[in-house]
């Protein structure tokens, strides 16, 4: 294996840059640098904040990106109630604690004023800004900003997979492509075929 190439901090090593530096280590070998990453963890202590955090997003991420795809195919996801712009207008900033029958106000309205949504409504939309938001609950206004997100992240995959066509054209079957192609041919294709339309 090589060494890495990137620069790291060895004292304040954080969890992203230490799984940087072992899968480099690994030679870029994504289940050899994930038993190295376990193995470092072990060692450090001082990461577990982190190491809660990365699971946290993982596990909630593939929650959501297996309800995308059933929604998508129109399987049953469940329901979800949300409050309606009546009940969340409605909500003053409290800086001390509610009173019963403030509470009791609250969930009385968020009750009267909430919609369930289902189905397709339920399609969680990213804004490419680090929000999200449920279809249902979007407006056109949000929508455009998500939509200008969603056709750029269509329109790189679309262009990423012309460029692997390119490359497999120019390869001889069964040959690595670092013995088949240079760089310069590979970023030449590259060129070629993010410059062109979709």
């Amino acid at each position: 294996m090589t060494s890495a190439r990137r620069a790291f901090g060895a004292r304040n090593e954080s969890l992203q840059s230490a799984a940087m530096r072992l899968y480099d280590e690994a030679g870029r070998n994504s289940k050899a640098a994930i038993e190295l990453l376990i193995t470092e963890m072990r060692k450090r202590p001082a990461l577990v904040e982190d190491i809660y955090r990365v699971a946290a997003e993982t596990l909630i991420g593939a929650l959501d990106r297996g309800d995308r795809a059933r929604i998508m195919r129109g399987m049953d996801t469940g329901t979800v109630s949300v409050p309606t712009p009546e009940v969340a207008n409605d909500q003053p900033t409290i800086f001390k604690p509610q009173s019963a029958a403030s509470v009791a106000a609250s969930n009385a309205a968020f009750k009267r004023f909430a919609v369930t949504l289902t189905g397709l409504y339920l399609f969680k939309v990213k804004d490419g800004n680090g929000g999200e938001f449920l279809l249902g609950q979007a407006t056109p206004e949000q929508l455009r900003g998500a939509e200008a997100h969603y056709r750029a992240q269509g329109s790189t995959m679309v262009r990423t997979a012309r460029w692997l066509e390119k490359i497999i054209a120019c390869s001889p079957e069964d040959t690595p492509i670092h013995k088949s192609l240079n760089l310069k041919e590979i970023e030449r294709m590259k060129d070629d075929a993010f410059s062109t339309g979709v």
